[in-house]
């Protein structure tokens, strides 16, 4: 891998300035499968519509599968200069950002539908000011990542929180995951993705949370056997741009990037639509539970005021200040 990397990065130090048009290199961490990957359909998209509304002055090169480096390498190449732009995961920015932990606000959403009219709304022109303001990079929007979270485990049906008592959950390495876990009474386990099959099992931990799309694409329900609608989590990848790159461009091939953006996300919700039948799928092969509206708030009540704390400590007011804003755009879907 380390080698790969460096092979990328020689190529796009090496061969860069010798081109006369300009150059986005786009990175994102999955297989470039447009047609099943809400990333890649993102990225190829992208790629088509800024060629063609640019007139040809701007050429997109996609680096997919983490061609160069972890989410951290490429949002230090993106400061650099040396890539233009990535789409990662919300765990990636977290070091950089960690007021995007603000949007793991739990048990909140009912449809992606919710979702999109809020990221497209007033709550994401104060998040992209923010960031920018942090961090000097530009957040053009979110892709889709296929869907809302569930929640499975090896070892029984889960109706409520008691049901959780004592679980080992899987969580990225993302601090309010690990939050509402814990106040849910269950352990979080922060394993790597490719260290999670085999910790299922292998019984190292007893369930995970993840959309269902994410569930089937990984075959997790080899070593699954129960599966929770709780849709207690939107984790949309983030669409990071270099805003120093942006503000060199002529006007029409600014324009042309916000389409293709715009386009780009477009077509990962139309794929995460394409995968509302995974639940029926993993049914094939999971014990499914759909939680019932008293069931749902039971989680609600024990999860969002332990978030609301979180925040308020770990972020401050204006944690705080960005959570309420959020939650006023949720309330007013």
């Amino acid at each position: 891998m380390r080698f790969l990397v460096s092979l990328a990065l020689f190529c796009l130090t090496a061969v860069g300035p010798l081109r006369a048009e300009t150059v986005f290199y786009l990175a994102h961490a999955n297989r470039n499968d447009g047609s099943d990957v809400p990333t890649a359909a993102a990225a190829i998209t992208f790629k088509e519509v800024v060629e063609r509304e640019s007139g040809g002055t701007i050429r997109v090169e996609i680096f997919p599968e983490g061609q160069l480096g972890g989410d951290a390498s490429v949002m230090s190449l993106i400061r650099k200069g040396i890539a233009q732009g990535a789409i990662i995961s919300v765990g990636g920015l977290k070091n950089i950002y960690p007021q995007i932990g603000v949007l793991d606000y739990p048990f909140a959403w009912k449809s992606l539908e919710d979702t999109y009219k809020v990221f497209d709304g007033p709550f994401m022109d104060r998040l992209r000011d923010d960031f920018t303001k942090r961090t000097g990079l530009y957040l053009a929007g979110f892709a889709d990542t296929g869907g809302l979270f569930v929640l499975s485990n090896s070892r029984h049906a889960i109706h409520g929180p008691a049901d959780l008592q004592g679980l080992k959950i899987r969580t990225m390495g993302i601090t309010t995951h690990k939050i509402i876990v814990r106040a849910l009474g269950a352990e979080p386990v922060e394993l790597p993705w490719n260290e999670l099959p085999p910790a299922l099992r292998t019984g190292v931990v007893d369930g995970q949370m993840n959309p269902a799309s994410i569930i089937r694409f990984g075959k997790l329900y080899e070593v699954q056997k129960y599966v929770t609608l709780t849709n207690h989590l939107y984790t949309p990848y983030p669409w990071v741009i270099s805003a120093d790159f942006l503000a060199k461009l002529e006007p029409a091939q600014r324009d042309a990037i916000d389409k293709g953006v715009r386009d780009g996300i477009r077509a990962s919700r139309a794929l995460a639509a394409n995968h509302r039948d995974d639940l029926t799928k993993l049914g094939e092969n999971m014990m499914v539970t759909i939680l019932s509206p008293a069931e749902h708030e039971a989680f609600r009540r024990k999860t969002q005021p332990a978030f609301i704390q979180a925040i308020a400590e770990s972020l401050g007011e204006e944690g705080s200040a960005l959570l309420n804003g959020l939650i006023l755009g949720i309330n007013a879907r």
